[in-house]
């Protein structure tokens, strides 16, 4: 008989019989471990949102392509998204989703005011939580034994900004503007309180909103006050438009901002030639300057195209935290993996991933740049390893 009749009627028997030919065995469905992940998809920060969902989506996909094992059994994970909107009480809304859906931990929130609404929800269930991009040291202070942070507080960094704006700027009479937000309130008060510890002098401090781009009284106010810089700690796009009123009102201070995803593309596209001389500081060492960037950033090009957000390598690394901390615990159970992190050292995307007894990263490291030409530029690197 001609070789693939053969096949054909071995296939046929299989099939009548119930069973696979072989060399041809069905695919098994593996079962499914839900990880959760939370922050804005939608309304002005959803471009946020999407990349770091992407990032950890990379992390996840990754980790299924080397194939997981657990307790024995092979099984394959799978990201479970939500939409926080920015929102408190949406973000609350989507932690007891996710909590009910089962998952072994969660990457997010997206920003302080959402991540203090969710944490105590996560803590209640005993789920792990890891914000790659909220910043207060609020946040850790709260006493919850699942909150992680993959990046520093904006204590430390507060009091980086500050000491650069004095002793490296060498600025006479500062200004400070914040966003009226938890974030924006602390890292300002540090801010604040850094420039006064070493000998600078704060003129003025105001608060506005979050939704305003309106700057036109706090400016003139600037102007008559003959600050030499502003520092403003607020949303990015904020600082953007705050940027180009700067200039549009002939005021003679440059911008500082700290924390806020400034250094990137959409900062310098609604900023325009105003961008120029604007200083940000960032949390985390130039994405140049990571441990494998160039296969980090082709591998998320292929999947997800060249939109890349600032803070997308620590969404990627909060995954990467807690795909190892479920190995090393061995177990789907949230509360062996809330212990395993607090154990937890590997060499991430970012840098060194450890953590602190009240879930800080242990050495983070913050980066200064300036606007040159259009393009942000990095002037120094502030590295806290011990």
């Amino acid at each position: 008989m001609h070789p693939f009749l053969r096949l054909m009627n071995l296939t046929l028997c299989c099939a009548l019989l119930g069973t696979a030919p072989y060399g041809a065995a069905a695919a098994e469905a593996l079962p499914e471990i839900l990880i959760g992940f939370a922050a804005p998809m939608s309304g002005s920060s959803d471009e946020f949102g999407k990349s770091l969902a992407n990032a950890a989506q990379l992390a996840v996909d990754e980790a299924n392509a080397r194939g997981i094992t657990i307790g024995g059994r092979k099984m394959q994970l799978q990201l479970v998204i939500q939409d926080d909107r920015s929102d408190a009480r949406t973000a609350a809304l989507g932690a007891e989703y996710l909590v009910k859906k089962g998952v072994i931990g969660v990457i997010g929130n997206g920003s302080t005011t959402t991540t203090l609404a969710t944490a105590p929800i996560y803590s209640l269930a005993n789920i792990p939580q890891i914000t790659p991009s909220a910043s207060s040291k609020e946040i850790t202070e709260r006493g919850y034994k699942t909150m992680f942070r993959i990046i520093g507080h904006d204590d430390d960094g507060g009091t980086y900004a500050g000491n650069y704006a004095v002793n490296t700027l060498q600025a006479q009479r500062i200004a400070v503007i914040d966003n009226n937000t938890p974030f924006g309130i602390r890292f300002a008060a540090q801010f604040s309180k850094a420039v006064t510890e070493a000998g600078g002098k704060i003129v003025s401090k105001s608060s506005i909103s979050d939704k305003t781009s309106d700057f036109n009284t706090l400016l003139a106010d600037a102007r008559s006050d003959k600050v030499d810089l502003i520092f403003f700690s607020g949303f990015y796009k904020q600082a953007g438009e705050l940027a180009r009123n700067i200039k549009r009102l002939g005021v003679q201070a440059r911008l500082m901002t700290g924390s806020n995803g400034a250094v990137g593309l959409p900062f310098l596209q609604i900023a325009g030639p105003a961008a120029n001389g604007v200083i940000g500081m960032e949390m985390g060492p130039p994405l140049e300057k990571m441990t494998g960037w160039r296969h980090f950033e082709n591998a998320y090009i292929s999947k997800f195209g060249p939109n890349i957000d600032l803070y997308a390598p620590y969404a990627y690394d909060s995954a990467q935290a807690l795909i190892n901390a479920l190995k090393q615990a061995n177990s789907t159970d949230p509360v062996k993996i809330t212990a395993a992190l607090h154990r937890i050292r590997f060499n991430g995307l970012t840098g060194a991933i450890a953590f602190d007894s009240d879930g800080n990263l242990q050495a983070p490291v913050f980066s200064i740049y300036t606007v040159e030409d259009q393009k942000w530029t990095v002037t120094k690197i502030i590295n806290t390893k011990k």
